[in-house]
């Protein structure tokens, strides 16, 4: 019993690996948001960004640091004094009228070797530092900030590219999906009237050739379902790319064409809407550019105020010749504050050039802006004349199917009657595998340029 109860978990485990799941648009897009590299990549720029803000801000904090040191010398450092010894002696001398006071010279000239301190030398300070007036710092602390809102502006319009590519390749993958289950039909179709027709050849009615030709027509459909096979793991797998989906994994799609099929019988208003450019992601990154460049200049410009430091240090100092002999020297302290004034007065033209090359920077994001703009509205002028022509030419080729279809089910009926040919049969049957696909090719148009329309607007 528990080696069946065993297995039967073993089973169900398995079976869970190997089930494939199924997105709809929506769920595909927030499985693609959630997982997307990209995006990951994305947000890691703002982690950093907002780190960058911490690590300014630290910058104009107070530091207070700490230190010792330890010095003992082999051989205590000697100095050569002048000789100021010999003078000395010869006066003392002179004065004992021991010598001539004639006699008394001026020193060797050789010098005096001696030795100023003691073996151990230790040392502990605490420092202090902290800025007390910076305009350029203020300045600086705004971009940085500003720069971390550019990044937020940068994930909005990445969110806003994985929506639209998802969406495209969803519905490229579902179009596939649909013009092979479209060919299934005509199959299911076609082996009906091969069946009849066998009955028909073996009772005498028709010739082998209408019922070669019929199987003929469900090999090339067979093949064509073949062909389909590769083509929907194809655009599954590029719905999975943009997903960033396990391209090793199953993936079925639970949306209806038919519900996308419905944007052929709405007269859309996206159409004949005009285009506000607050809507694209695009321009909120162009903003946060234009003021972090604002930014800038406005800190280049602060270097030309002075700034003021304030530093302090309080120190103390042992020195003795026998390290751990309290007797000897005890330890010394020593303490400073102090104040730290920086006045620009001449850079050599540096300010200068930096605030001319902050300007062109400037000038070039605005001319940026503005060609954004304009490619902006010739792309929505032609994304609308494109939807319109794709609406039209779907309509016309929906309805060009239906005629086929109802051309093919005449024909059918005339050819068991016995009052039509197997080529009118064929030629009928031909025209609806065109209309299909035509039909299909045109819906498929639509949906792009729809979605490309609306990517367009800001609005998807």
């Amino acid at each position: 019993m528990k080696i069946r109860i065993t297995a039967l978990f073993v089973f169900i485990f398995c079976l869970s690996g190997y089930a494939q799941e199924s997105f709809s648009i929506p769920e595909a897009i927030n499985y693609a948001l959630e997982n997307h590299l990209d995006l990951k990549s994305q947000q890691l720029s703002k982690l950093d960004a907002d780190a960058q803000v911490s690590e300014y801000i630290a910058t104009g904090m107070p530091k207070v640091s700490a230190g010792a040191n330890y010095q003992y010398f082999l051989a205590i450092p000697s100095q050569i004094l002048p000789d100021f010894l010999s003078p000395v002696v010869d006066s003392r001398l002179a004065f004992h009228t021991l010598i001539d006071p004639n006699a008394i010279g001026t020193g060797s000239g050789i010098g005096l070797p001696v030795q100023f301190g003691t073996k151990h030398n230790v040392s502990g300070s605490i420092d202090f530092s902290s800025m007390l007036f910076n305009p350029s710092f203020f300045q600086g602390l705004k971009a940085v900030k500003a720069a971390s809102q550019l990044t937020d502006a940068q994930e909005k319009q990445v969110i806003y590219d994985i929506k639209s590519n998802v969406i495209s390749a969803y519905q490229g993958a579902l179009i596939t999906m649909r013009n092979q289950e479209l060919i299934k039909q005509n199959i299911s179709n076609l082996e009906a009237t091969i069946k009849e027709t066998r009955i028909l050849y073996e009772a005498g009615f028709v010739e082998k050739l209408d019922l070669d030709r019929l199987e003929l027509s469900l090999e090339n459909l067979n093949l064509e379902v073949e062909k389909l096979n590769g083509t929907i793991k194809l655009a599954k797998n590029v719905l999975k790319f943009q997903m960033n989906y396990p391209l090793g994994q199953e993936i079925s799609l639970s949306e209806d064409l038919e519900d996308l099929n419905s944007v052929l019988a709405v007269d859309d208003l996206a159409i004949y809407k005009e285009i506000d450019f607050a809507n694209r992601p695009e321009e909120e990154v162009f903003e946060k550019a234009l003021l972090l460049n604002e930014i800038n200049k406005a800190a280049i410009n602060a270097t030309k105020y002075p700034s003021v430091n304030i530093f302090g240090n309080y120190s103390q100092n042992l020195q003795r010749n026998e390290l751990f002999n309290n007797d000897e020297n005890e330890w010394l302290p020593s303490s400073l504050v102090g104040l730290n004034l920086n006045i620009p007065i001449y850079d050599g033209g540096l300010r200068k050039a930096q605030m001319q090359r902050a300007q062109i920077q400037y000038d070039n994001l605005s001319l940026d802006r503005e060609k954004f703009r304009y490619g902006l509205q010739l792309q929505l002028e032609n994304n609308k004349i494109s939807y319109e022509n794709a609406k039209a030419i779907a309509i016309n080729a929906e309805k060009a199917l239906k005629l086929s279809e109802e051309i093919y089910r005449v024909a059918q009926i005339k050819y068991k009657e016995g009052v039509g040919s197997s080529l009118e049969l064929s030629q009928a049957e031909t025209e609806i595998y065109t209309t299909q696909t035509r039909y299909i090719n045109a819906l498929f148009d639509v949906l792009n340029a729809r979605t490309e329309l609306l990517k367009t607007l800001g609005i998807l």
